[in-house]
């Protein structure tokens, strides 16, 4: 692995990383704040042939001050992406990414669609996340913004999201937080997490700091507000979509999958047993379906466990 950095348009440190020398190339887009590292397994299975590139969002993963508004916003975000593909001389290339991640994604085909060759997107989630639209995990997520806002002191770190991760017993977490049990919003969205995947927290361990969490809240918000719809349905080029049967903070309905049957280029895989954290639940498994969907575009069909 090569790890490289670039200074953003607004003057923000960005930091990438390049591994494996192949003559084709992937972008990695992860969902905002979580760590590259739990796509490893997966690029490990690729790097032979690819070479990939794993993008940091920008406040991540060491930055040490709190980003601006404007700084946050999700135009800026995908500009960072993109700026990367060119500082790297992309010509075609493919992406995959995870969650919110998709939007990302998204945009840059919007961008780049005679340069993007196909997208594979686990848990995907593309719509706006307005109070008529708010999944649990969003409601949680802006429920400890809230608190912030009011209290800024009041949370320091994310429940268990820390160096002691399940060491400390949850009533001294929750002194050390200032909060209490009956009022704790981090103590709700750990406990969410924790019934989806007991390896939730493997992928949020970057959110370990004060600052890393604001930067974090800031970001979720600024994606919640974006609907990447409108491209998915017009996108020309091949997207898999990985659903997990037991993800229940990226729930499909029938909607969602009117739309996906609306578009011939868009292929639904549904991946058995597989929550919304079936990356690092299931590499093997998944990698095995991005590598199928890479290597010719084969007809894919529900996984078996």
């Amino acid at each position: 692995m090569e790890v490289k950095k670039l200074t953003t348009k607004d003057g923000l440190p960005l930091t990438y990383y390049v591994f494996g020398e192949g003559s084709r190339d992937i972008l990695v887009v992860n969902a905002p704040g979580m760590s590259i590292k739990f796509w490893v397994p997966i690029i490990n299975l690729l790097k032979d042939d690819y070479r990939i590139i794993g993008v940091e969002y920008r406040g991540f993963p060491s930055h040490d001050s709190e980003l601006s508004a404007e700084q946050c916003q999700y135009a800026n975000i995908v500009d960072d992406f993109a700026a990367v593909i060119e500082a790297e001389s992309f010509g075609e290339f493919h992406m995959m990414g995870w969650c919110l991640g998709a939007k990302v994604m998204l945009s840059l085909y919007e961008r780049f669609p005679d340069r993007v060759l196909s997208v594979i997107a686990l848990n995907l989630a593309y719509k706006k996340h307005d109070t008529q639209n708010r999944s649990e995990f969003s409601r949680l997520v802006f429920q400890i913004k809230q608190k912030i806002r009011e209290k800024p002191s009041s949370i320091n770190r994310m429940i268990k999201i820390m160096d002691q991760v399940g060491v400390i017993p949850t009533v001294d977490f929750l002194s050390m937080i200032d909060e209490e049990e009956d009022d704790s919003p981090s103590l709700n969205l750990y406990d969410y997490l924790e019934g989806e995947s007991s390896l939730s927290s493997l992928a949020f361990y970057l959110i370990s700091t004060e600052t890393g969490l604001v930067n974090y809240l800031n970001i979720y918000e600024q994606f919640s507000q974006q609907s990447t719809e409108p491209i998915l349905k017009t996108m020309q080029c091949p997207f898999i979509i990985l659903d997990g049967d037991k993800d229940h903070i990226v729930q499909h309905k029938e909607e969602d999958l009117q739309l996906f049957q609306s578009n011939p280029n868009i292929q639904l895989v549904r991946v058995n047993d597989g929550s919304h954290f079936m990356l690092i639940e299931f590499p093997k498994r998944v990698g095995r379906i991005i590598r199928e969907s890479l290597d010719g575009y084969a007809t894919l069909t529900t996984i078996e466990s």
